[in-house]
């Protein structure tokens, strides 16, 4: 999403990533499943990932307006 490929990303995958945050608010780390509770990167990517894709995120928001003044 931060590349600037936003169309590419499926909303199936946005759903999925939805559907496995943990009750905490928090996404676990590493391989789903194997109980070694959440991770504090993981969870940064997956928030980065839910604002960008919303377009609510200032980031992606400055990233669309720099691709586009260059062409």
């Amino acid at each position: 999403l931060y590349g600037g490929f936003r169309r590419l990303v499926d909303a199936d995958w946005i759903a999925k990533l939805v559907g496995r945050q943990r009750a905490s608010g928090g996404w676990e780390g590493g391989v789903p499943g194997i109980g070694i509770g959440e991770n504090p990167h993981t969870t940064a990517l997956a928030v980065w990932a839910l604002a960008d894709y919303s377009r609510s995120c200032p980031f992606g928001e400055r990233q669309e307006q720099k691709e586009e003044a260059g062409r």
